[in-house]
């Protein structure tokens, strides 16, 4: 596995989002507890000024943010408010947030109950303040690989827009942890909408799904027409449906190395 380094993105850019580990995924021989190596992996991100996804309100709102501080001692660390000022109040009375980070392959993914609060931090910028969190989740991302779908056999969906449209698409990529899109009627979405739907896996079965969209791009079909190509993760899979597609892909997998050896 490599990474290509990519030009840092604008905090205000949506495609920056991190998405959320998909739920009924057993994260727990991931997930570190001790004070010290949660501390390790906060000053981590500090350092490097990774960008992070707060999301609150049972996940249905979120800004990107950056570490500020990271307090050792007092078990503290600080992170930019929003550019928003009704989501900054928002986020005040809350009282739950998932942090989400995506350093060079790695999935980190925390969460916060308790002493959120807003701050004037060392350098005398506004920041929100909280304390450590009791564990810390660090994923590699092979464990979310995206697998690409035959182009000869098409996996066709039809999901349900916000507005109730019907939105007809082609997948090209599938993992546990989201797929890539085709639209192919024409239904426009944006960054953050919540799509929902069922997908039929071959002779594996019928999954439902409930989508949030993380990318969209245009891309330029043969006959030069433009099309919408758009990323997701999927929100609270079930274990069911975790299971069918692990089998799937799996199967993909299987495929794709005995048409390689051959």
């Amino acid at each position: 596995m490599f990474v290509v380094e990519e030009e840092q993105p604008n905090k205000l850019d949506p495609a920056a989002l991190v998405r959320l580990i998909p739920a009924g995924i057993d994260v727990t021989p991931f997930t570190v507890s001790t004070p010290d190596s949660i501390a390790r992996e906060l000053h981590l991100l500090q350092q490097r000024r990774d960008l992070i996804s707060v999301y609150f309100s049972r996940a249905q709102i979120w800004f990107l943010s950056v570490l500020q501080m990271v307090d050792d001692k007092h078990r503290t660390f600080s992170f930019d408010i929003s550019v928003d000022e009704a989501q900054n109040s928002a986020f005040e009375r809350s009282s739950h947030a998932v942090i989400a980070a995506q350093p060079a392959g790695i999935s980190i993914q925390f969460e916060i109950s308790s002493g959120i609060k807003r701050i004037v931090d060392v350098d005398g910028s506004p920041s929100f303040q909280s304390q450590f969190p009791s564990s810390l989740i660090n994923l590699q991302r092979r464990n979310f690989l995206r697998v690409p779908l035959p182009v000869a056999k098409p996996l066709l969906c039809a999901l349900r827009h916000p507005n109730g449209a019907v939105i007809n698409a082609q997948l090209y990529d599938l993992s546990l942890g989201g797929m890539g899109l085709v639209i192919t009627n024409g239904v426009d979405v944006e960054i953050g909408h919540i799509l929902t739907g069922r997908i039929t896996l071959s002779n594996f079965g019928i999954v439902e799904v409930n989508l949030t969209v993380t990318t969209k791009r245009q891309v330029a079909k043969p006959d030069l027409s433009m099309q919408t190509v758009i990323g997701t993760y999927f929100v609270n899979l079930s274990r069911k449906a975790e299971t069918l597609l692990h089998r799937y892909i799996g199967q993909l997998e299987r495929e794709r190395h005995r048409l390689d050896r051959q």
